[in-house]
């Protein structure tokens, strides 16, 4: 009888010191990876986004986009821009390169804006103004849910004919003046995709 309560004791005593010391979880590997598994693992990702409020970047079902696709967005700055005396005159000209998040509801998470190049003082403040104006976006999908996402554009400040807002790839934050006119995006949106 003693024996079994000294044993007892003696599991339960180390039972306390394992459950008290630090454990090191390793994660799983994985040697081969199929395109299916891929996409399992692109969801769950999108799950921890969602929960953590984080921006997504990985691929999707939809990407966000300005309602009525990347020429509505043309038309609302070339609507709201207000160009610096230096720009409209001729003198001076340049592209701020910007990224923002967006919400899952579409919205511009205002903490969430940086200058990622910088034209100069008075045309960078009009950039910021004109991201934080801006209307909700429709919002990227993945999953079949709605998850926070990274967007980046340019914004061209010149007197030349172009256009003057492009959807940016996230790589291409140093795009030049040579560079712009002829400059096409991979994440460009379907505007029958993106009604109101």
């Amino acid at each position: 009888m003693r024996a079994c309560l000294v044993l007892a004791i003696l599991i339960l005593h180390s039972m306390y010191i394992y459950s008290q010391t630090d454990k090191k979880i390793i994660p799983f590997q994985v040697d081969s990876v199929r395109k299916k598994d891929t996409i399992l693992l692109e969801e769950l990702r999108s799950i921890h986004a969602i929960k953590s409020e984080r921006p997504f970047i990985y691929n999707s079902e939809r990407v966000s986009c300005f309602i009525g696709g990347d020429s509505a967005m043309v038309v609302f700055f070339n609507k709201n821009i207000r160009y610096p005396k230096n720009v409209k005159s001729g003198e001076t000209e340049g592209i701020v390169v910007i990224r923002f998040v967006t919400l899952k509801n579409g919205s511009i998470d205002m903490k969430k804006v940086d200058i990622l190049k910088s034209f100069s003082e008075v045309c960078d403040k009009e950039a910021l103004r004109l991201v934080l104006k801006m209307p909700a976006w429709a919002p990227f999908i993945t999953g079949g849910l709605p998850v926070p996402a990274y967007q980046t554009i340019g914004i061209y400040f010149g007197n030349k004919e172009y256009d003057i807002v492009k959807r940016l790839n996230y790589k291409d934050t140093n795009i030049t003046l040579e560079e712009w006119p002829d400059y096409s995006s991979e994440r460009t949106c379907n505007p029958h995709t993106y009604k109101k």
